[in-house]
């Protein structure tokens, strides 16, 4: 009997996952616009009748796709968060000009890579979390979460405005943070070949007016 309910526990996952994945693969493609039962039905090929009984509304079922993005995409964060830490790490004590000048340069390089990975390899993730973070009218509980979802990047931006000394580096991050979505977002949708030299141009710009050596100890 343990054995009986385990195989059909086992299926039940199976099937959740083909259809949250199918949601996915739409909203990267169209946006959630492009998401109905039976679409999401049709593509993770299962029966109309599973959205409903997985996951009730439409609504529960996309926010369902956000909670599985999100926790696709975790360990891919924690990565860039790890290397940022490894590769700009500040010396002790005051922070000359040039020293300051080449973290800023290390930045730039690992930011650049960063985005051009989003554009190139990532294509699908990036898709995702742009028609969700760009979303207009969708229900509170999935706002919420897409909210606590740009807060989270924004802390984690902070803490790196905050080791270069940054006087706003809330703020900071917010710009930051735009500067990086629409970079990602430009190139994955412009059709048109990335530039890394450009991208990195533009970011290196954008430290070296937000940190100064005068601001670190």
């Amino acid at each position: 009997m343990t054995d009986k309910a385990d195989k059909k526990a086992a299926k039940s996952e199976i099937t959740r996952s083909k259809i949250l994945e199918a949601a996915l693969d739409l909203i990267a493609e169209g946006g959630l616009s492009a998401l109905s039962h039976r679409t999401i039905a049709n593509r993770a090929g299962v029966r109309l009748s599973l959205t409903s009984y997985y996951f009730g509304t439409l609504d529960k079922l996309v926010e369902a796709a956000f909670d599985r993005f999100v926790e696709q995409t975790q360990p891919y964060r924690d990565k860039v968060r790890t290397s940022i830490d490894q590769q700009c790490q500040l010396p002790e004590g005051q922070i000359n000009a040039a020293q300051m000048t080449l973290l800023t340069e290390q930045l730039a390089d690992f930011l650049t890579q960063h985005i051009q990975a989003g554009v190139t390899q990532r294509r699908r993730e990036l898709g995702v979390e742009s028609h969700f973070v760009y979303a207009f009218n969708i229900a509170p509980p999935l706002a919420a979460k897409i909210q606590a979802f740009t807060h989270m990047q924004l802390q984690m931006i902070e803490s790196v405005c905050q080791r270069f000394g940054s006087a706003m580096p809330w703020q900071d991050a917010h710009l930051i943070l735009a500067a990086i979505s629409q970079m990602e977002f430009a190139h994955a949708n412009g059709g048109r070949e990335f530039d890394a030299a450009f991208v990195h141009q533009c970011l290196k710009r954008l430290f070296g007016c937000l940190f100064s050596a005068e601001k670190i100890h």
